[in-house]
């Protein structure tokens, strides 16, 4: 077997959690094959401790990370953190932490630059910190503090020679100074242990999955001004900017540039710096919207917000994204506002009705004021003579008599300007209300001519109903005397109704044809004849009462 696939075995087993049967099948090696293999290498690595744990170097005065400036002889900071590990049944209680969890408890310590000093694993999930720290102390290869220097670690621990924790029964935890500010020194001494400390979460951070809470980093002002800095750079390069924001790939540039001046930060891409622009988005949109209202202002000397304390309370009642902007200086806003305030909604451009009638008024007036001033500029002179023979550089307009803007002339033709301007405004406006008004009496003369006619009409249909009732009724006592007549058979009758009918409805030309339709086969005779007769003689007679 080969030395790289003996390392190739190892780094897959620890990078993916595998067990010596898969590893087996993807090497095609056995198990036992495996587990030899991979406990060797282990043992290589483990040799080489001395190499690979960082040599402890005390904060020194000339300290330019921000963080530790204020712990002069801190060697960095130690806590212990729970690895879950999978154990037989038996043993699981002294395992189980605090939280329920199977898992062992790790002792780490960690220099300011990242880097591992001690590591004691092994111990069970049960054992509380200081019992793990006091036997890392007691070890013949452990844990060893020089006089004068010490670590940072947290309120588990005790406040001892080689060891600094934080007060007790105030705010420490770096999410309790995110809206607020320490109000005593002891408050200010733990937000300081806090920041400084917190390399242990960025720590634990790299081998973490994704998740809330497990990406937190507290960025220094450095890095912060190199972040900016780098994005204002890509924000006005072609290259990376693009109509909805930064082209793809652009966080990864970012990491490259800022790894370049910071070399040992240890920024990413994802999570660190894709968090920090979206806090710093967050944070320029909830001051812009601020300085877009009345009663916020903006003091450019101590780039802090000018504001009442009751008023900013009551805004960010309803804006949680502007706390803790208050009281706080916002160095980077400008900078900000460069990079996103042309992406940014603004609504200047909106108008209501009366707004958009004043922009019109003063629009309208300055049209006229630039009008009346050209034609007072500029005056044509008269034609040249035709029989003029000799050439002549004569200009078409007369020259314009220079005069003082601040002569007492001048300023009586601008005002005189501004006056007409004014009148001819006013005119304006009147001569368009009177149209409107004109247009208005129109249309409702129009209306009122269109209600009459349909009232009319109304009324000729009504009267044309009533009429034609009137007339059914006469038919029907008509047709009734008629069928009461003796000596005339049914068919003779019948046909001197459809007469009547005819009559009645006016059309004399068609009873001669509606009475064969309705006496089928019988002929028009003279016998027929007579009831269509006597039923014209009954209709002129009742037509003359």
């Amino acid at each position: 077997m080969t030395l790289q696939e003996i390392v190739a075995m190892f780094l897959y087993t620890l990078a993916h959690h595998q067990k010596n049967g898969s590893i087996g099948n993807l090497f095609l090696r056995s198990g036992e094959t495996v587990s030899q293999q991979f406990n060797l290498c282990l043992r290589a690595i483990l040799k080489l401790h001395e190499h690979l744990l960082h040599k402890p170097i005390a904060i020194f005065d000339e300290c330019e990370d921000e963080r530790w400036q204020p712990f002069k002889s801190c060697l960095g900071a130690l806590d212990g953190t729970y690895i879950n590990v999978r154990v037989t049944s038996q043993e699981r209680g002294k395992y189980r932490t605090r939280k329920g969890t199977i898992a062992m408890n790790v002792l780490g310590a960690c220099a300011p630059n990242m880097e591992f000093i001690y590591v004691l694993p092994g111990w069970e999930g049960s054992a509380h910190d200081v019992r793990v720290l006091r036997n890392a102390l007691s070890r013949p290869n452990g844990l060893r503090v020089p006089r004068g220097n010490y670590y940072l670690v947290d309120a588990g621990y005790t406040n001892c020679d080689g060891f600094l924790a934080p007060y007790r029964g105030q705010r420490y935890h770096l999410k309790e100074w995110t809206d607020k500010q320490p109000e005593s020194a002891e408050e200010y001494f733990n937000m300081k242990h806090a920041r400084a400390r917190n390399v242990l979460y960025m720590m634990g951070e790299e081998g973490s999955n994704r998740g809330r809470g497990k990406n937190k980093r507290f960025w220094t002002f450095e890095e912060d001004t190199v972040l900016i800095k780098y994005l204002h750079e890509l924000s006005i390069d072609p290259k990376w900017k693009s109509e909805s924001g930064f082209k793809s790939g652009y966080m990864n540039k970012l990491e490259e540039m800022i790894k370049y001046v910071l070399p040992n930060c240890g920024l990413k891409a994802d999570p660190h710096i894709e968090s920090r622009i979206k806090h710093w988005t967050e944070k320029y949109s909830a001051m812009a919207e601020m300085l877009s209202t009345s009663g916020f202002g903006w003091d450019s000397d101590k780039k802090m917000l000018q504001v009442e304390k009751t008023v900013f309370d009551e805004w960010a009642k309803a804006h949680k994204k502007a706390k803790g902007l208050y009281g706080v200086p916002f160095p980077h806003y400008e900078t900000l506002a460069e990079i996103y305030a042309k992406d940014k909604a603004t609504g200047e451009v909106s108008e209501s009705f009366v707004g958009a009638i004043d922009n019109l008024n003063v629009e309208i007036a300055n049209q006229s004021m630039t009008i009346q001033s050209d034609e007072d500029g500029y005056i044509d002179s008269p034609t040249h003579s035709t029989h003029s023979t000799q050439p002549t550089t004569q200009s078409h307009k007369r020259p314009m008599k220079k005069e003082d803007d601040n002569t007492p002339s001048k300023k009586a033709k601008m005002k005189e300007m501004k006056g007409k301007g004014k009148t001819h405004q006013s005119k304006d406006a009147n001569e368009l209300v009177a149209s409107l008004h004109n247009t208005s009496n129109t249309f409702g003369k129009i209306f009122e001519d269109i209600n009459a006619n349909l009232g009319t009409i109304a009324n000729s249909w009504s009267k044309a109903e009533e009429k034609e009732q009137k007339m059914d009724d006469e038919v029907n006592k008509v047709l009734e005397e008629v069928m009461k007549l003796d000596g005339f058979e049914q068919e003779q009758l019948v046909c001197c109704c459809c007469s009547i009918v005819g009559v009645f409805l006016g059309y004399c030309s068609v009873v001669l044809p509606l009475q064969l339709v309705c006496c089928g086969s019988i002929q028009a005779d003279a016998g027929m004849l007579f009831p269509a007769a006597i039923a014209g003689v009954l209709l002129v007679f009742l037509a003359e009462f």
